[in-house]
C-alpha cells in the first residue's frame, strides 16, 4: 500500500483562520491523483492482461479527531498496480 500524509495546522472551528485544514488540502491532492489515474489509463495498454491498463485505487482515508477542531493531519492509502 502507498500512502500520502498531509500535515495542516490544528485549531478550533470557531476561528478557522488560525488553522490549515488537512482534509481540504487532501481534497486538492485527490483531484491530482485522479487525473494521474486517468492519464495512466489513457496512455498505457497491454492487452495480454484482463485489465489492460495500470490501476490506482483510493482505498482508505483518515483525518481529524473531532468535528469542532480543524483537522491537523489527513492520511490516504492507495493501491497502485502498474503494468510490467
Amino acid at each position: 500500500s502507498n500512502a500520502i500524509r498531509i500535515q495542516g495546522q490544528s485549531g478550533h472551528s470557531s476561528d478557522p483562520a488560525r488553522g490549515v485544514n488537512a482534509i481540504e488540502l487532501m481534497h486538492d491532492a485527490i483531484g491530482h491523483i485522479l487525473q494521474l489515474r486517468d492519464n495512466l489509463k489513457e496512455r498505457y495498454h497491454y492487452e495480454a492482461f484482463t485489465v489492460p491498463y495500470p490501476t490506482l485505487n483510493l482505498g482508505h482515508i483518515h483525518g481529524g479527531d473531532a468535528s469542532n477542531r480543524i483537522c491537523a493531519c489527513c492520511e490516504l492509502h492507495m493501491d497502485i498496480r502498474p503494468l510490467p
